[in-house]
């Protein structure tokens, strides 16, 4: 039966003109916007993808494996310094170089840290490394390629750490002079010593303190102290084991002072010498007569205040003398003597520790060459 309450009309049929199946204006928007952003991306990928290239330095540095005795000569702790060009993608090299400049800024450089190989401390001496193999396998420059190094190879110089045992010495401050010999504990300490070194520091080696200052300390007093031990032996590098410290005893009996003083060197020698330039009318010749030369050094003395005091007051007590005999005085090429000193009693000679002076006698005429 036909509803006429639920009938719908058929549909119009379209018109010419009218627009079929095309898009709204805002969808074929959206379709540009998108096609746009992917073609940026792309050309941005592109470019962060392409490569290039990079001058810049780096240091490369050698240490020890842990545990080990090996000690590493050369290069030294700071390394070595080496230019090498970066190449590889341009976002992996621009963040490569941003973290060089963070370092920069903090006042750090960076640094390749490369482990020593452990069989070098069987045979102490010296191996080559190959910069681009270690420099391509840091891992700062992982998808970057290291080339053109400003040094293609480098020389590890390597020894061991021995262990010894060595005396401890108290070094103290140059202000005062100590009553006796000071005690200390432990008397004796377990050190490493460079083993190409250890014939030099001899059978019995002794380590110092470092220095002690005695300022201000009393005098004719027991007095007890605390000292660091020294990280060194006559400029030998060493390490300790154990005992960084020592504890000393110690009597102070007098002050003491540094003070340098100039003299005159002069020459002595028998009446009979004098005697004998004068009737050959000889002249003395100095070598490198300066103000400040040989013949007018500054000495520097060491000793008690009061002896100090003295000397700087009547600077006549300190002597300075070559002595010379007949057979000086013949007429050959210039001649080198060793200078003696003769200080005040209580006063001691720091430096120079030898002193030499050259001369000749000749004829007036006959002048030597400078």
């Amino acid at each position: 039966m036909f509803d006429l309450w639920h009938w719908k009309s058929p549909p119009r049929p379209p018109k010419q003109g009218d627009l079929i199946g095309r898009p709204s204006l805002w969808r074929r928007l959206r379709v540009f916007a998108t096609v746009a952003v992917v073609s940026v991306l792309t050309w941005v990928w592109a470019d962060l993808e392409s490569s290039h290239s990079e001058d810049v330095w780096v240091r490369l540095k050698v240490v020890a494996p842990q545990q080990s005795s090996l000690r590493i000569i050369s290069p030294d702790p700071q390394g070595l310094p080496i230019r090498i060009t970066c190449h590889g993608p341009q976002g992996t090299l621009s963040e490569f170089l941003r973290q060089l400049r963070t370092d920069a800024a903090g006042g750090s450089e960076p640094a390749c840290i490369v482990q020593a190989n452990p069989a070098w401390e069987q045979k102490p001496g010296g191996y080559s490394l190959d910069v681009l193999d270690v420099l391509n396998k840091w891992d700062r420059l992982r998808g970057l390629t290291a080339n053109a190094p400003s040094r293609r190879t480098i020389i590890v110089k390597v020894d061991r750490w021995e262990p010894i045992e060595a005396a401890v010495r108290l070094h103290t401050s140059d202000d005062a002079a100590l009553a006796s010999k000071p005690m200390i504990s432990p008397p004796k300490v377990k050190i490493l010593v460079p083993s190409s070194y250890r014939q030099v520091l001899g059978s019995t080696p002794v380590i110092e303190t470092e220095e002690l200052d005695l300022d201000g300390l009393a005098l004719g007093q027991d007095i007890s102290k605390t000292a660091q031990l020294s990280k060194a032996i006559s400029g030998v590098p060493v390490k300790l084991l154990g005992e960084t410290e020592v504890t000393v005893t110690f009597r102070i009996s007098e002050r003491t002072k540094i003070a340098t003083l100039q003299v005159n060197v002069e020459l002595l020698a028998s009446a009979e010498v004098w005697e004998q330039v004068a009737e050959e009318g000889l002249v003395l010749y100095r070598k490198e007569p300066s103000p400040l030369g040989p013949w007018r050094p500054n000495l520097k003395i060491k000793g008690p205040r009061t002896e100090i005091d003295k000397a700087n007051a009547n600077p006549g007590s300190l002597r300075a003398f070559v002595r010379i005999t007949n057979a000086d005085l013949q007429p050959v090429s210039w001649l080198s003597r060793k200078v003696d000193v003769i200080l005040p009693t209580g006063l001691t000679l720091q430096e120079p520790t030898e002193l030499t002076v050259q001369f000749r006698f000749d004829k007036p005429d006959n002048p030597p060459a400078k």
